[in-house]
């Protein structure tokens, strides 16, 4: 009799803590906000810490996300849009796109879970990241964003030329700002439609997961999601559209 208490009573705690952690990931996946960061990446330049800050697979409850980083080793480039996933790295140097986030880690990762968002139609074509900073900044200004604060933002449309990278480190080197350039490889895309996630930092988060003096950090993945990657230089043609969370 003794051991049939023991044993319902075992049981049943096991299912109580089956039941709290079940509540606890659906109470995460149902968490929206507008951006969060892990690592830093000037300590990845300066003081060459490779070391991964996160579990990607950790983020696969959340059934919004978007997602900006490198990934562990500096072997690619992590990117996900509304939880379409693209991990792409270089194999005979050229891009191989991953879509799978379990066993693998991001050294930094700026990331969000966002449901509801607000459009705003691009009539003219767009030249250069700077101006994309600039539409940012007046369309959140405009929606009575607060542009002091962190947030996560995306766009849609048909890039004229963009130049970009997959940053790829192949050897054992000790890492530095040198390491770190000649890791980039890179790459042009014209004439294809792709979608865009990007990062306005605040003021802590400049130079922290973006690039100095910039407000913006910018990852796509094309179509039919066979590359993606960090954007260097970008033209959109006229008629793109941005979105901004609600």
């Amino acid at each position: 009799m003794n051991q049939f208490v023991i044993f319902a009573f075992v049981t049943l705690l096991i299912l109580a803590c089956q039941k709290s952690s079940n509540d606890e990931n659906s109470t995460g996946a149902k968490e929206l906000f507008v951006s969060r960061h892990v690592g830093n990446r000037l300590s990845i330049i300066e003081e060459g810490d490779l070391s991964p800050k996160i579990r990607l697979d950790s983020l696969s409850k959340y059934s919004y996300l978007y997602a900006v980083g490198p990934l562990g080793g500096l072997k690619g480039e992590v990117t996900i849009y509304n939880g379409e996933v693209s991990c792409s790295t270089i194999l005979n140097d050229q891009p191989k796109v991953d879509t799978v986030l379990s066993n693998k880690v991001a050294i930094f990762l700026a990331y969000a879970n966002v449901s509801e968002w607000n459009e705003v139609d691009l009539k003219d074509q767009i030249y250069n990241q700077a101006q994309i900073e600039a539409i940012v900044k007046r369309e959140a200004e405009a929606q009575n964003k607060l542009t002091e604060n962190a947030f996560v933002f995306r766009l849609e449309g048909v890039v004229d030329s963009m130049h970009y990278h997959i940053i790829y480190k192949s050897s054992d080197t000790p890492h530095n700002k040198f390491e770190h350039h000649k890791s980039k490889r890179k790459f042009i895309l014209k004439d294809q439609p792709i979608k865009i996630v990007g990062f306005w930092a605040d003021a802590t988060g400049e130079g922290v997961y973006t690039h100095p003096g910039k407000r913006i950090h910018l990852h796509f993945i094309n179509a039919d999601n066979s590359t993606s990657g960090h954007i260097d230089q970008i033209t959109l043609k006229p008629e793109a559209k941005l979105f901004l969370p609600k």
